[in-house]
Parts: C-alpha cells; structure tokens; sequence
C-alpha cells in the first residue's frame, strides 16, 4: 500500500507532514509513506493514487488518529 503526503513546502508544513507519516508507519505496518513536496498551502493525503484527506476540502489540518483509520480501510 503506497500513502503520498503531499504538503506544502514554502508555507512549513513539513513537520505535520513528517509527524502524520510517523504516526501512519507505527500503527500501519504495510504502509510505504512517501512525502512530496508541493506548495500552495497543499495537504493531500492519498492511498493508492485514491485522495483520502486534502486540507483545502476540509479546511483544516488532519488528526493523525483520522487518517490511520482511513489508511486501514
């Protein structure tokens, strides 16, 4: 199972970004995280090539709890 973290990289949300594939890596052990850099205040979360969380959808910044769960769907 491939999880890309897209994050924004000029607007310094590379360490939610690292925090939230930590957090996936401990409690998803088949999960392979890769993080990408973007920029324009992205945060896309994907599993699969399929979006799972974008920030500019929800307005806000992912739990990481949220996240695992959609991860192990």
């Amino acid at each position: 199972m491939e999880v890309k973290i897209v994050y924004c990289y000029p607007c310094g949300y590379i360490g939610i970004a690292q925090n939230l594939k930590k957090e996936i890596e401990k409690n998803v052990k088949k999960a392979n995280v890769k993080l990408v850099k973007g920029e324009h205040g992205i945060l896309d979360i994907s599993v699969n090539d399929k979006l799972i969380f974008s920030k500019y959808k929800e307005g806000r910044f992912p739990e990481a709890k949220e996240i695992i769960e959609k991860v192990k769907e």
